[in-house]
């Protein structure tokens, strides 16, 4: 799916609001659960303010407050259903 949406970009396809949120869903999603991972693996220093890690995880669920999860899971459930 990423490999499809980044090759549209570079070919100049116009890319659906949709689209770009299902990618986006799809990265963060991925994104924290491969920094809480990280972090059960280091335990509580993981969540020190002087472990990169902690920042890194701040980061990654600040991602999901730009993107309606709810809305976009709504609108894939719809299409799915062929709603």
């Amino acid at each position: 799916m990423l490999d499809t949406f980044s090759r549209d970009f570079d070919d100049g396809v116009d890319l659906f609001t949709g689209e770009s949120n299902v990618v986006k869903l799809t990265v963060t999603n991925n994104a924290v659960a491969v920094v809480e991972d990280a972090l059960s693996l280091t335990g509580n220093h993981g969540l020190s303010r002087s472990n990169p890690l902690e920042r890194h995880y701040r980061d990654v669920l600040c991602g999901r407050v730009r993107t309606l999860q709810d809305t976009t899971r709504a609108g894939l459930g719809r299409a799915a259903l062929g709603l």
